[in-house]
């Protein structure tokens, strides 16, 4: 078995002998009341957030690893993308079981091996009978399992393997989701876990049941890490939820607002707020924008390599007037993904 914690950038410790293509998707919602579909052409976006389970597991996977991750809320996984995966995992709650079941036998067309983890197959195995792997619980000693079989052998197995969690990562070693593979800016907000578990028992809710009584928690470098890189993907409302009331004895949001209110005072800005409110300028206002765009005829872009998605963005815009721009980058020189590079 792969070691049972994850390495200093976050990935599975796991060294794998073989390389392989990994292909992560995200079910469709079913319309419903608290998606509010019917809303995202008001605000022009395709999704709600980017799904946090999921975008886990692919920043755990083991770096020599590719991963392509598809939200199939915002377009369909082609069959192109089938055939480059070697193996093919699932996500998802109840609302999306259909959806992850119709995922499955897509992918089984193509004779691909598909997991599924997530809260619904962790509370209701029996709901997915034809998926390859099971990965029931959370984050953990499954996980490797699941790694390991797949170095070994990517194809179908002879019949269903449930892996369980036993042996659960602390949150403390949580790597940062991988925000950087989604399209964050067609989501209407970004979304941080603080916690996991609930002490409280409420008979609609099924977290105590499935993630324990007793919250475990993320750090607060995490959090301010995770603050980071979204806002470096270009994100602009971040949601905390509900059970993250209580980060900083329950003065987290506070906290954070009272952080923003005091840079305006100071008439300064930290790196990530530096890209967006340039970007944010750029949009809202078009006459400056194409003031920008008439001074440079030509740009030119060093150590591309390092680029995350809200430096990508503005060159977007700003490259749009003469549409003539050079990039230079070494991806084996490049020392920022963990930024979102």
């Amino acid at each position: 078995l792969p070691p049972s914690g994850p390495d200093d950038a976050g990935h599975s410790a796991y060294k794998p002998r073989n390389t392989r293509r990994i292909l992560c998707l995200s079910p469709q919602y079913a319309p419903s009341f608290g998606t509010f579909q019917y809303s995202f052409k008001l605000l022009d976006v395709q999704a709600f957030m980017p799904p946090q389970g999921l975008l886990l597991i692919t920043a755990y996977l083991p770096r020599e690893w590719e991963v392509r991750f598809i939200d199939e809320n915002i377009r369909p996984t082609t069959k192109e993308d089938f055939e480059w995966a070697e193996a093919v995992f699932v996500s998802g709650m109840h609302i999306q079981r259909q959806q992850m079941n119709d995922i499955c036998r897509r992918a089984h067309a193509f004779d691909l091996a598909v997991a599924i983890g997530g809260p619904s197959v962790s509370a209701c195995p029996d709901y997915y009978p034809s998926f390859d792997y099971l990965h029931v619980g959370e984050l953990g000693d499954a996980t490797n399992e699941l790694i390991a079989r797949l170095a070994r052998d990517p194809s179908r197995p002879e019949q269903q393997v449930v892996l369980n969690t036993k042996d659960r990562l602390p949150m403390t070693e949580f790597p940062i989701p991988a925000y950087e593979l989604a399209e964050v800016k067609k989501y209407f907000l970004g979304s941080i876990q603080y916690s996991s578990g609930c002490p409280y028992q409420c008979e609609f809710c099924d977290i105590p049941g499935l993630y324990g009584r007793n919250p475990r928690l993320k750090s607060p470098q995490q959090i301010i890490a995770e603050l980071d890189k979204l806002r470096e993907c270009g994100v602009e409302w971040i949601e905390l939820p509900g059970e993250g009331a209580s980060f900083a004895n329950g003065r987290g949001v506070e906290l954070y607002k009272a952080y923003q209110d005091r840079l305006k005072v100071l008439n300064a800005t930290d790196f990530g707020d530096l890209l967006l409110e340039c970007i944010r300028l750029f949009r809202q206002n078009p006459d400056v924008l194409r003031q920008y765009q008439q001074r440079f005829k030509f740009i030119l872009v060093d150590e591309y390599q390092d680029t995350n998605v809200a430096q990508y963005l503005w060159l977007r815009l700003l490259a749009q007037g003469h549409k003539d721009i050079c990039c230079v980058g070494d991806d084996d020189q490049s020392i920022y993904g963990w930024r979102g590079a």
